[in-house]
């Protein structure tokens, strides 16, 4: 409830709480991150990500989500390398399920398309472009511009051309 009123420190401390009280599980660790994330808390985002993949390493949404982090925060080489991570575990979930004659899940379309409005609020908040829907840290948590711009764009292009030749050709 905190997050969607967008009382992201109430939320954290929630996830923490729920943490704390045993709940150890990817959902909770995601979460957490994603809000550590929009509050600018980027060390703990990253940790927060890792955590979640340590409990499910199947999550190509959180390995976006830690690439994201790590962009945000300027380490770029490594976040090409989460990207890369993600993408390849995205190609193989529809891979699989085309080869087995079955639909692709809808949440791996939704989270390909998710990961890619992320990157675009990351990159509207960098050029002061905010819009009502932007979600991303404050500007003031984010690593120099142009130490993430560029791959950041990449980075979007990349993650949009495979969504569709995925969607089309399922490669």
């Amino acid at each position: 409830a905190h997050y969607v009123r967008k009382d992201y420190v109430a939320a954290v401390a929630d996830y923490r709480a729920a943490q704390a009280a045993g709940r150890q599980d990817a959902a909770v660790a995601w979460n957490l991150g994603w809000s550590e994330y929009l509050l600018g808390h980027l060390d703990a985002a990253i940790r927060a990500d890792r955590q979640a993949l340590e409990l499910d390493p199947t999550l190509f949404p959180v390995r976006l989500n830690l690439g994201l982090a790590l962009l945000a925060a300027g380490q770029v080489e490594a976040a090409q390398e989460e990207y890369a991570a993600a993408m390849a575990m995205a190609s193989a979930e529809v891979a699989a399920a085309l080869s087995r004659g079955q639909e692709v899940p809808v949440s791996s379309w939704y989270y390909l398309d998710t990961g890619a409005r992320d990157l675009e609020g990351l990159l509207e908040r960098l050029a002061g472009r905010e819009r009502p829907w932007t979600q991303a840290p404050p500007a003031a948590a984010l690593a120099p511009a142009e130490a993430i711009q560029s791959a950041g764009l990449d980075l979007l292009y990349r993650l949009k051309g495979l969504s569709v030749a995925l969607e089309r050709s399922g490669r």
